[in-house]
C-alpha cells in the first residue's frame, strides 16, 4: 500500500459492513458499541489469554468482543442479555497483516462478521468451520468489489 489510510477511513469501512447487514440483524445491535482502536494494549491481550511469550514474539488481535462492563468496571442492573457489549477492531495489526487495500478492506470486513458472531453466541470453535467460507468471494458476508477507496 502507497500509504496507510486513516483512522477515519477505518471507521467508515467497519460502519459499511454495519450498514449492510439485513435490518433484522441490525435491530439486534442496539446493545452494542463499535469502536476502531490502532493496537491492543498488553493487558487486553494478556485477558484475551495470550501467553507473554506469543506477546512478545508479536501474537496480537484484529479485533475483540466483550462486555462493556467488564472493560468499564461499571454494574448493569438491566435484564440478563441486554447488558452493553463492545466489539473493538483494531486498525495497526489488520494494516501489517495485508498488502493491499482490496486485502485490508476485506480482512475488515471478515473480522468484523467474526465479531459480531460473537455478539450472536458463537464461540471461536463454532467459527472455525465457517471461517474458510467467508474467504470465498462468492461468501455471503463479502465486501462490495472495486470501490474507490
Amino acid at each position: 500500500m502507497e500509504s496507510a489510510p486513516s483512522s477515519a477511513w477505518f471507521e467508515k469501512e467497519v460502519y459499511s459492513v454495519l450498514a449492510r447487514l439485513p435490518a433484522t440483524i441490525r435491530e439486534r445491535l442496539a446493545n452494542l458499541v463499535v469502536d476502531v482502536e490502532e493496537e491492543p494494549d498488553h493487558q487486553t491481550l494478556v485477558k484475551a489469554g495470550f501467553s507473554g511469550e506469543e506477546i512478545a514474539a508479536g501474537e496480537t488481535l484484529f479485533g475483540l468482543y466483550e462486555p462493556l462492563f467488564a472493560v468499564s468496571g461499571l454494574q448493569h442492573e438491566g435484564p440478563p442479555g441486554e447488558s452493553p457489549k463492545r466489539i473493538r477492531i483494531f486498525s495497526g495489526p489488520l494494516l501489517d497483516a495485508t498488502d493491499s487495500l482490496d486485502d485490508l478492506r476485506h480482512e475488515v470486513w471478515m473480522t468484523v462478521i467474526h465479531e459480531l458472531a460473537h455478539h450472536f453466541g458463537w464461540s471461536e470453535r463454532d467459527l472455525e468451520p465457517f471461517e474458510s467460507g467467508l474467504e470465498k468471494p462468492e461468501g455471503i458476508f463479502q465486501p462490495p468489489q472495486n470501490r474507490p477507496g
